[in-house]
């Protein structure tokens, strides 16, 4: 019975085993792993994945600081996730993490000048990638698109 159901979730097949219609669901998937995957590529030469990289962005659009605390609550992801990715990037020199003097539970996480710099130079590359994958569409399609991707997103938060 889950096997049929995992199918269905991801695409609808006929009787000779060939994909007759993808699912939305499977769609976003395979476009999220693709760039991921492409994401975790072009970053390696940072010493960076993806996600790190989603922190030095936060960062860098808040003005170079943030609590630990607003970081989780952005990724939408643990604290001992947010917890070893800071690790790593501290570790290669890309952010500082110090305590907030007004209220010691929280930890400031801020960018380093080379973390800066870094940063700066990722908001070019994810432009190039959206356009990238963007190719061919229309702006009124581009914001139709982005619409309903929010409101999806907005379905099952």
């Amino acid at each position: 019975m889950y096997k049929t159901l995992e199918v269905y979730f991801v695409a609808c097949y006929n009787s000779k085993g060939k994909i007759m219609e993808q699912k939305i669901g499977y769609l976003l998937k395979n476009i999220n792993d693709h760039m991921k995957t492409r994401g975790d590529a072009d970053l390696k030469e940072h010493n960076l994945t993806l996600s790190q990289s989603r922190i030095l962005a936060i960062l860098y659009y808040k003005g170079g600081k943030t609590t630990q605390k607003q970081l989780e609550d952005e990724l939408l992801v643990s604290h001992p996730t947010v917890v070893g990715l800071i690790k790593r990037l501290e570790s290669h020199h890309f952010v500082n993490v110090s305590i907030d003097t007004k209220d010691h539970r929280n930890r400031i996480i801020s960018l380093t000048p080379q973390g800066k710099k870094l940063a700066s130079n990722m908001t070019k590359v994810i432009n190039k990638q959206e356009e990238i994958i963007l190719k061919g569409i229309d702006n009124e399609s581009r914001q139709k698109l982005k619409d309903m991707l929010e409101k999806i997103l907005s379905n099952i938060d």
